[in-house]
């Protein structure tokens, strides 16, 4: 479980919403996650938590728009890259 350090912040259920939304995100990106990337899902979703959001479809929602946004930036240098 990547939130098992936060077991004393949030509740045994929240844990459970938090660790269902990461798993979710995971298998929608086909489980291709460098541990950097899986930390920023795990980070971004310890934010939205944070600010009282449990509920799943949220938690998702913050975590791949972070996903989707470095995917498009990295996307964009390889073909600046390329020329």
């Amino acid at each position: 479980m990547p939130f098992k350090e936060y077991a004393g912040s949030f509740t045994p259920e929240q844990l459970d919403a938090m660790s269902a939304a990461f798993q979710s995100v995971i298998e929608e990106i086909d489980g291709l996650v460098s541990p950097e990337r899986a930390r920023e899902i795990a980070k971004r979703i310890v934010d939205c938590a944070g600010q009282g959001i449990f509920d799943l479809t949220e938690l998702r929602q913050a975590a791949l728009r972070g996903v989707q946004k470095r995917t498009s930036e990295a996307s964009a240098r390889d073909v600046d890259e390329r020329g």
